[in-house]
């Protein structure tokens, strides 16, 4: 465009991001890992469920 921008931008320049809060980042990325790390269990958990219900009887 004719003000230096692309048209993705819509017309406008990109402004800066906000400052990135460094203690609250690592605090959400601990949660993160705690959350997937607790969604791994529960996969593991069903699926052992899941292969009892499954199993044949004998």
């Amino acid at each position: 465009m004719a003000d230096g921008t692309s048209p993705e931008q819509g017309g406008r320049r990109a402004e800066p991001g906000p400052a990135v809060d460094t203690a609250l980042e690592a605090e959400l990325e601990a949660a993160l890992l705690a959350a997937r790390t607790e969604l791994s269990r529960i996969r593991g958990n069903l699926a052992l469920v899941a292969d009892f219900l499954t199993r044949p009887e004998h």
